[in-house]
This record gives structure tokens, sequence and C-alpha cells, in this order.
């Protein structure tokens, strides 16, 4: 295939490249995998399209009706200069598939997803719901704080299915381990007893859920999510609105509050106010920031992502305009103070809502 393109140029179409395919050693299957794979989305043709025309063409061009297809071509060209030379084949055109059915093909084929994620479809909902993540995890691992993660602190994680499998304990007692990937990467999540009888039926491979349960570390930095409930992802507000009446989520949720807000006391000094040109604010060194909105929102959580993302040494407050207070963030939402650090900063919260 690689040859052939040194050789002959650049492929210009998808009949192009299904043709001149045609006189290598390629085999169909490997052309479907390409298709499916993403690799020739640059045609223009939808992946079913593309599949079912390989099904139906592609035999021909490689089998006894090749050399008459080419003279039938050899002769059509003859008569009308204007068309394009070379043997012609049938586009086949059918709906494409399903967004979920594409990304299942690129991650049986290549291992990831490589156009989107399944979970991108429920973003909404995942960032209404999801109190910790895969990208949480790699904060506290990198900054060595994983064995904090051992503490049975209520969260709730969002992912796919992507395998469950049953054991037996030491203690002969069953348990179900189901292997679950959210936007940033894989995790485990540990079914027991009820819990275990009441969902092992109803948990589907490659299907969204939310999973309420309890934060815990393994030998030295293996996680885990200790399983309290399973729930489908939600696929409208109403349904959104009543996974939050459930206990455990809104165990879960308040959980997460009291982390960012009452683990660390309201800090002394004035409320936010842009200090005079020249001269430090009054309060201790650090980040404020004037917030319009509250905990609830999804540019908060987006806000604390970011803050994680450009993780340092900065103490960040919180001014919360709706009703006055503040807060300090959690340590790990300490921000660096690199110039360009804050630009970023400023740029999604506002020039004037932002002071170091």
């Amino acid at each position: 295939m690689i040859d052939e393109r040194d050789k002959n140029g650049e492929y210009k179409s998808f009949e192009d490249f299904l043709v001149r395919c045609a006189g290598t050693d390629v085999k169909r299957n490997m052309l479907e995998s390409f298709v499916l794979a993403s690799a020739l989305d640059w045609t223009g043709i939808n992946r079913a399209s593309m599949i079912a025309t390989i099904r139906t063409e592609f035999e021909k061009l490689t089998g006894s009706n090749n050399r008459q297809v080419e003279g039938q071509m050899s002769l059509f060209e003859m008569n009308d200069a204007s068309q394009v030379s070379g043997p012609s084949i049938r586009i086949a055109h059918f709906d494409e598939y399903p967004d979920a059915v594409k990304l299942q093909y690129e991650k049986d084929i290549v291992g990831i997803y490589l156009s989107g994620h399944p979970l991108s479809a429920s973003s909404k909902y995942v960032e209404r719901f999801s109190t910790f993540t895969m990208l949480d995890l790699k904060e506290y691992r990198d900054n060595g704080r994983i064995a904090s993660l051992n503490d049975d602190r209520p969260v709730i994680m969002s992912g796919i299915v992507m395998s469950k499998k049953l054991r037996t304990t030491k203690n002969k007692t069953s348990m179900c381990v189901l292997t679950m990937e959210d936007m940033y990467g894989q995790y485990e999540a540990v079914l027991f007893g009820r819990i275990l009888d009441e969902y092992i039926k109803i948990v589907e491979p490659n299907e969204a859920y939310l999973i309420a349960g309890k934060r815990r570390v393994r030998g030295e930095d293996q996680f885990s999510l200790a399983v309290d409930e399973i729930i489908r992802m939600p696929s409208s507000d109403e349904t959104a609105d009543e996974v939050e009446k459930r206990p455990c989520v809104r165990t879960a949720l308040a959980a997460t509050d009291k982390l960012i807000k009452n683990d660390h006391p309201r800090p002394a000094g004035k409320s936010f106010a842009k200090p005079a040109e020249g001269k430090n604010p009054e309060a201790p060194m650090g980040m404020r920031i004037r917030f319009y909105g509250n905990t609830t929102d999804p540019k908060y959580e987006r806000l604390l992502n970011l803050l994680c993302y450009f993780h340092g040494n900065v103490p960040v407050d919180i001014e919360f305009v709706s009703d006055g207070s503040m807060m300090r963030v959690d340590p790990v939402c300490f921000v660096s103070s690199d110039p360009d650090v804050v630009a970023i900063i400023r740029d999604f919260c506002g020039e004037d809502n932002v002071v170091i």
C-alpha cells in the first residue's frame, strides 16, 4: 500500500485507493480494518458505505473480472477522454454506523478511541455528577499522595463498562470486578454481597453508568472503587433530576462539597478586592477568584479542573458573589504562579475576577 503510494502518488479518492490496492497484495480484511479504524475518513465517504463497497467491489477488482473491467474502461476512455481513467467501481450508499458502534470498532482494532469517546454524548451529566475522575487520580499519583485516597470517601465516578469478571475471594465469597473507563483512563469497580446480587445481571458491557462508591487503594498504588450503587447514565434532564435525589448520590455530592469547603477554614482577611497599584493585598499570599455561580455549576467544575491541571503551591481562595462566602480549595487545586498560567486563568474567569 505504501509502495504503491510512493510509486504512483497520493491516493486521490476512496475509489482511487480501492482500485490501486487491488493491484497489490493487500487483503480485504486489512482494508476493512483501515476503514473501521478511521484511517479512510479523509475520503468523505462514511464508514458503512466504504465497508459495503469493499465487500461488493474489491473481489471483482482482484478476481477474474478485473481485466474485463479494465478493458471496458479503456474503450470508454477512448470514446470520452474527459472521463477519469482506470477501472470503475460502484460506491454503495448506506446510513453511517451509530457513533457508539464506530467508537467500539476503533477500540477493538486499535486499542484506543480515535474519533471521540463514548462518554462525550453524556458530557453534560458526567460534569454534573462525577466527583472523582482518573485525571484526579493522576494528580494524586504525580504528587505522591495516592495513599491518601484510601479513605473510604464517598464519590461518584462515570464510565463505560469495558469488562466484568466474576471471582472468588479467599473466604470463598463471590465478587465481581468491573473494568471501567472514563474520559481519562481505566479503573476497577468492585461489587460484593448484596450489591453484587443486585447489579451483576443488569450491568452490560459498552454501556455508560454512574457509579457511587467508596474510594480505596490496594497495595501501594492500585486504586479501586467499592461499589454502593450503579446508575445508568441519564439521557435527559428529567432523569438526571431523579438521579440527584438518590441517597448515595446526595451523600457523594455532599462529601465532595465538604472536601472543598469545610476541610479548609475560611481565610482571614478582607472580602475580594483588587489591591491598589503597586501594593500587595493584606490577606496572605495566594490567588483569589471571584466566581459568579455556585458549586453545582458546570463552569465551577471546569475551573477546578483548570486549577488542577496547572498545579502549583499557590493557595486559591474563591469568593461566591451570590452569597458573599469565601472558601479555600483543596491543596490539589493549588495553582502555579507562572505569569502564563495566571493569564490563562484570567482569560477563563475574567480579567477583573482574579487577583494574585
